[in-house]
């Protein structure tokens, strides 16, 4: 009984969420999962080469997509259940649009993944034990995301947990009447709003020729008209608005990114009262 109790453990429990809003895990269709691998980063680098001139013209350098293998045990009491649980796992795994997918190892972050390839079955133990072995391939950036926004509340279980790089106390998105202070990006990947489409500056309040500088990467955004005291400004991705209009052509046409660790910005060009929030999620390796 023993070593029966052994060979049905599992090491983790991967959750599924869907983009309706519908959320499953392995549990719910009795698959075991005894694995859980996430393909390491591969890096891409491009050169340039000129004749007569040594060595190379460094491009750039960045990231492949990544590849995530999972693999269970379904147990039944019977063969021929098989048909059962395989159509549960086939209406979870092979949908044409991406999901999210969670270790519960790691709860604070997930990835956003397509399905890839064939779900693969081996029977043993005359059909009773089936291994399953199913992959997917990352979709848009190769990396995690944190389940929590910089915007949510600080409070355990709510996408906050041990590991994911979170000093408590210590981290603040959302100033008033201050002109100077730290945005810490505790995650590993630098927040770039041309990739990132999560991260949005919301500035609140009156302004003449807003001006937030990042001062750890010399990033600078200018906004050359006024706002009110009622008035929003919104950067989100590479687009600017006041109050939901359009107002990009008033603009520097600049972005501004977050390095990881700490940013501090000094901002200019405001008038109290005022309010500045940076929401964005961070990302892992």
């Amino acid at each position: 009984m023993f070593k029966n109790l052994c060979e049905r453990r599992q090491t983790t429990v991967i959750e599924f969420r869907f983009l309706d809003g519908n959320i499953v895990n392995t549990d719910d269709f009795k698959l075991k999962v005894k694995d859980f691998f996430v393909e390491p980063l591969t890096n891409r680098n491009q050169f340039e080469q000129i004749d007569m001139l040594a060595g190379n013209i460094p491009m750039g350098s960045t990231h492949e997509s990544r590849r995530i293998e999972m693999s269970g045990r379904l147990y039944l009491n019977e063969a021929s259940e098989f048909g059962l649980y395989r159509d549960w796992i086939q209406r979870t795994f092979s949908r044409l649009e991406p999901y999210y997918i969670t270790d519960a190892k790691q709860p604070y972050k997930r990835w956003y993944v397509l399905p890839e390839g064939t779900p693969t079955y081996e029977h043993v133990n005359y059909g009773k034990i089936v291994l399953v072995t199913l992959t997917w391939v990352t979709y848009g950036l190769p990396y995690a995301q944190s389940i929590a926004t910089t915007s949510t509340i600080y409070e355990w279980g709510q996408g906050y947990f041990w590991g994911s790089g979170i000093e408590w106390g210590e981290n603040q998105y959302s100033f008033s009447n201050t002109n100077r202070f730290i945005i810490n990006n505790f995650g590993d990947v630098k927040i770039d709003p041309r990739e990132h489409k999560e991260f949005r500056i919301i500035y609140k309040g009156a302004s003449d020729g807003l001006r937030i500088t990042n001062l750890r990467n010399q990033n600078v955004f200018l906004f050359n008209g006024v706002s009110g005291v009622d008035d929003e400004i919104v950067l989100e991705r590479v687009f600017t608005t006041k109050n939901g209009l359009n107002v990009v052509r008033d603009t520097n046409h600049r972005v501004i990114t977050l390095e990881t660790g700490s940013n501090e910005f000094i901002l200019a060009g405001t008038s109290s009262p005022f309010e500045i929030t940076f929401d964005f999620r961070p990302l892992f390796y």
